[in-house]
């Protein structure tokens, strides 16, 4: 049978828009990943919720959801729809804290053995790639803005599983990596298709990371299953006055700018008839040419 989710998480080899900033940036990340920082992983974690689905046959890495996945996978997804959203969100922050605080302690543990060793901030992405099984099935937020938002039909053989909607969402430490996160939900009005560029905010369980086809080379992305898209669409600008104060403003300014005109013209007139006056007043009278 036809793999009905490989459609579904598909991304062009256009992606990253930038593959020699994307190198840069990638390396940057990375760098963060040094040596027993993250090897002793993970005793923060909020154990896992109740109902969870089984994901250890979930493989990191590869193309594709494989059909050893897609059980855990559509699990998941009716999972996340089926949740609490408030409570999913604030476990994702207890997570968030915990595996934090769990990576400078792997850190502190670290400079003990070598007290001139290099220190780095912790980087959700970067701690993502190299510690996919301690966060597989957690729940973890993410804020920053998507660049393709698309709605895909899920089809299983002749059963259809309805829409869920694949969005490229891009966070401040990932730089120019996606993050692929797959939900059931995104708000009304918001711009979908291959070329936006929208503030957004997730809260998704942690699936696995997938491999795709970039321009220049394979990549890794990590790919989440959340509930929804928060959005936060950009507000225009509000008008200072109400429309129709400002027509009675604008009306009031040309009655002004016609009054003082017309004075203006009125005393140069006067100027005008009084030096008429003088010049006549001034002026000898006319004699006739004697005969």
């Amino acid at each position: 049978m036809a793999n009905p989710v490989s459609k579904l998480l598909e991304i062009p080899r256009s992606w990253p828009p930038c593959p020699a900033r994307g190198i840069v940036a990638l390396l940057a990340i990375l760098i963060s990943l040094a040596p027993g920082l993250t090897s002793v992983h993970l005793a923060g974690a909020e154990d896992a919720p109740e109902g969870l689905p089984e994901l250890s046959s979930v493989q990191d890495k590869t193309r594709g959801i494989g059909d050893d996945e897609r059980d855990a996978y559509f699990q998941l997804l009716d999972y996340a729809a089926a949740g609490d959203y408030k409570q999913q969100q604030a476990v994702a922050e207890k997570n968030l804290a915990n595996f934090e605080q769990q990576f400078y302690d792997n850190q502190k543990l670290a400079l003990e053995k070598a007290p001139n060793g290099p220190r780095y901030r912790f980087s959700l992405y970067a701690d993502m790639l190299k510690n996919p099984q301690a966060y597989r099935g957690q729940l973890v937020p993410l804020q920053g803005h998507v660049r393709r938002v698309e709605e895909m039909p899920i089809v299983d053989g002749d059963v259809d599983l309805g829409v869920a909607f694949q969005a490229y969402l891009f966070t401040e430490d990932s730089r120019t990596h996606p993050y692929i996160i797959v939900c059931r939900e995104v708000p009304p009005g918001m711009p979908r298709g291959g070329d936006v560029l929208e503030e957004v905010a997730v809260t998704g369980y942690f699936f696995k990371l997938y491999a795709y086809d970039a321009q220049d080379a394979v990549r890794i992305a990590p790919l989440l299953i959340a509930q929804r898209i928060e959005w936060f669409p950009r507000q225009e600008p509000a008008p200072v006055i109400s429309p129709f104060w400002g027509s009675v403003v604008a009306t009031v300014a040309l009655l002004i700018l016609i009054a003082f005109l017309w004075r203006i013209s009125a005393k140069d007139r006067r100027i005008r008839q009084e030096r008429l006056r003088k010049m006549t007043d001034d002026a000898a009278p006319f004699s006739p040419p004697e005969s």
